[in-house]
């Protein structure tokens, strides 16, 4: 079992497994504790672009003529 915690100034999130690093979270007062995987990343935001979206970066390939 694994649980998510989500730092409340930088919003950064850190997951444990251990059941004593778990419980030491719950009571840090800087540290909440995020309920479910669908809050840290909502469906938008899970689509992958397809390959007409991607905008290529650099040179264009040499045409030889």
């Amino acid at each position: 079992m694994s649980v998510t915690f989500k730092c409340n100034k930088t919003g950064n999130t850190v997951t444990f497994k251990s059941q004593y690093d778990i419980e030491s979270m719950r009571q840090h007062p800087e540290y909440t504790e995020v309920q479910s995987t669908n809050e840290l990343f909502p469906e938008k935001e899970q689509v992958f672009p397809t390959e007409e979206q991607v905008k290529r970066v650099g040179r264009p390939k040499k045409e030889l003529a």
